[in-house]
């Protein structure tokens, strides 16, 4: 407990920057501190934790393996104390009219669709909430939506898709396929799949691309963060299937390859809603999000 005392907010904000901006330079006219106080707060981060957080490079600087998982872990955290402050100010000003929860890596795009939707609709008041459970919580009543990217358990709900990504297969540059510009799910019948530990068997078929797919599937190791599931195609244990958004969320390492998988089902970005819903709030809020997502 004493060392999760000794860190604060700030500091893993410092961290967060310092990785998105890839220097201490850049990240310190980011936070408008200088950069000697920057470095000096990170090396405090690091004693306290008493592991090496980052390495200098020729252009900068790189997260370590620790660095890696503390910064995914913080970017959790302050969104979750974000969505802390707006849960709080909307019960000051008393139950919201429009309850929508996510997981704590879709609260930014939430966030986003509640800030254009109360300068649209100002009479109507939405508040997010970040769980693990954003579609349960739905079908038990203690939200109105949900928005969730991937599968899910449907019974009892209506959903609207907003957004859609193709999937790819995660290979070593060294295996067979990894040239081709794309591939079906059954020419990686006899390779390993990289799993996550997640509760349905809907989310563990679409992990291991087995949603849509009646041919063999050999389930392999199993990750919690994409640093480790990297790691693990890098070795050459396994490969795995990720959305092709990935690349916008992460660098690539030059021997690894995303190759397209022409036969998998696309991940999807929903809203999800009890099946017997009628507020027009809810109504009124799905909408406006599909909106959003419309083709220009």
């Amino acid at each position: 407990m004493g060392v999760v005392h000794n860190m604060s907010l700030r500091q893993l904000g410092y961290l967060v920057a310092v990785a998105d901006e890839g220097g201490f330079s850049q990240a310190a006219q980011r936070l408008h501190m200088t950069q000697p106080a920057l470095s000096r707060a990170v090396q405090l981060l690091e004693q306290t934790l008493g592991v090496a957080l980052v390495v200098r490079v020729h252009r900068g600087v790189e997260l370590t393996a620790a660095g890696e998982v503390l910064v995914a872990r913080a970017r959790v955290i302050a969104d979750q104390v974000e969505s802390a402050v707006l849960a709080t100010r909307a019960a000051a000003d008393g139950e919201p009219d429009v309850r929508v929860s996510t997981q704590g890596c879709e609260l930014t795009i939430l966030q986003g669709l509640i800030r254009t939707f109360g300068d649209c609709f100002p009479d109507v008041v939405a508040a997010p909430f970040v769980t693990e459970r954003a579609v349960d919580m739905v079908v038990t009543g203690d939200a109105d939506l949900a928005l969730v990217r991937g599968p899910f358990d449907d019974r009892g709900t209506d959903s609207e898709v907003l957004d859609s990504h193709p999937r790819v297969a995660v290979l070593p540059v060294t295996h067979p396929l990894a040239s081709r510009g794309s591939i079906s799910r059954a020419e990686l019948a006899a390779d390993p799949v990289i799993g996550w530990p997640v509760p349905s068997p809907a989310e563990r078929a679409y992990w291991l691309g087995a949603d849509g797919y009646a041919g063999t599937v050999i389930p392999g190791p199993e990750v919690r963060d994409l640093f480790h599931l990297i790691n693990r195609v890098q070795a050459g244990e396994a490969v795995a299937f990720l959305p092709a958004r990935v690349q916008q969320a992460m660098a690539i390492p030059p021997d690894i390859r995303l190759v397209p998988v022409t036969d998998l089902l696309p991940e999807q970005l929903r809203l999800v809603w009890p099946a017997q819903e009628t507020s027009p709030s809810v109504a009124r809020f799905v909408r406006h999000a599909a909106s959003q997502y419309e083709p220009e």
